[in-house]
């Protein structure tokens, strides 16, 4: 089956079009937009399963950070920031680095204004210690809501390893400053190791108060000494 149309020539006759081109309205936009969107809700149910089967199984999905970070519309002057946290928080969680970057990669095409190619082979270049500890992250990323994470303070449960827990009776004879100081090592700097200086940034503290607090909690064999 074939169509012929102007200017083809069929037994010495040549067809024209009736109405000359140059006077026929062009196809309404509208039209066209209609017609796609009619497609795409035909198509849509198949397209969703498609897509669902598609959804990344990642290591480290009930970890509130990860999945703040993911669900956010990263915006310019955030995005490398953001972006170099979820690829260290993903390797760090179990994920392989391949799939890290996979991950990584899917969430920057997602955004508005994505990272380059070449932003994005920065970030994957750039050194990692693979340890990223929970006030780390909250001083870099405002915006995360910690309050139901499972995995805040290493686990998000007052272990009998914690400070506070294995220290519980000697709290009412510390100093305020003493308490003050074993309280955030106990709980927002919980399992890791901050300086005096990160201490004070955080509780506000004077940085001379905190190593004095700390150095006489080391003597009492509350902390351990360095």
């Amino acid at each position: 089956m074939y169509n012929l149309a102007p200017p083809s020539q069929i037994n010495g006759g040549k067809y024209q079009f009736i109405i000359p081109l140059t006077k026929i309205l062009p196809y309404p936009l509208r039209a066209i937009e209609l017609q796609k969107q009619l497609e795409l809700e035909q198509y849509k149910p198949a397209y969703q399963e498609q897509e669902q089967r598609k959804l990344p199984r990642y290591n480290g999905k009930d970890v509130s950070c990860i999945s703040q970070i993911l669900q956010r519309e990263l915006r310019v002057g955030e995005r490398d920031n953001n972006l170099f946290i979820l690829y260290n928080l993903l390797i760090q969680n179990g994920n392989k680095k391949e799939y890290a970057r996979h991950l990584v990669i899917q969430k920057n095409n997602s955004l508005q204004e994505p990272l380059t190619d070449g932003e994005l082979k920065k970030i994957f270049n750039r050194g990692f210690s693979y340890i990223l500890p929970c006030s780390k992250i909250r001083q870099e990323l405002p915006y995360l809501d910690c309050g139901n994470c499972q995995h805040k303070n290493r686990g998000g449960k007052l272990k009998v390893t914690n400070i506070l827990v294995k220290n519980i009776n000697k709290l009412p004879k510390l100093n305020p400053s003493e308490q003050r100081v074993m309280l955030f090592l106990g709980t927002y700097f919980e399992g890791e190791k901050p300086s005096n200086y990160e201490i004070s940034k955080v509780s506000g503290m004077n940085k001379n108060t905190v190593k004095k607090a700390r150095e006489s909690l080391k003597e009492k064999g509350i902390i351990p000494s360095d």
